[in-house]
């Protein structure tokens, strides 16, 4: 981890720089996995396994979960991307804006995922 990675204090608190977000406990639970791999895919199952590992409902759960997530940790610059078929990758939302040429119309397609960035 660089000093420009998000770190998962205690209580929840997720600072970035020098901003800081509080987050559920269910929240910060997802946070810790993904922090563990940060800028990595972490599948859904694993994710799902390790957050409610007798759940049969648990990727619909996982879904909720990491749409709350996102809308928490935007403000810090950091963005939760679906990988289509595989997982989930906390990153600095910044990687994904340096992926857009300015001169273009449309934004260019993800290459993992083949959606559209922006």
């Amino acid at each position: 981890m660089t000093t420009s990675d998000p770190v998962l204090e205690e209580h929840g608190r997720l600072r970035h720089g020098d901003r800081i977000v509080t987050l559920s406990t269910s929240e910060a639970a997802a946070v810790r996995l993904l922090l563990a791999r940060f800028g990595r895919i972490v599948s859904q199952e694993r994710l799902a396994a390790a957050l409610w590992p007798r759940e049969p409902r648990a990727l619909a759960r996982l879904r909720k979960l990491v749409n709350r997530v996102r809308r928490r940790v935007a403000p810090l610059g950091l963005e939760i991307r679906t990988i289509r078929g595989h997982g989930y990758v906390l990153r600095h939302a910044q990687l994904a804006l340096a992926s857009l040429h300015p001169d273009a119309a449309t934004p260019p397609r993800d290459l993992e995922t083949g959606d559209r960035d922006g």
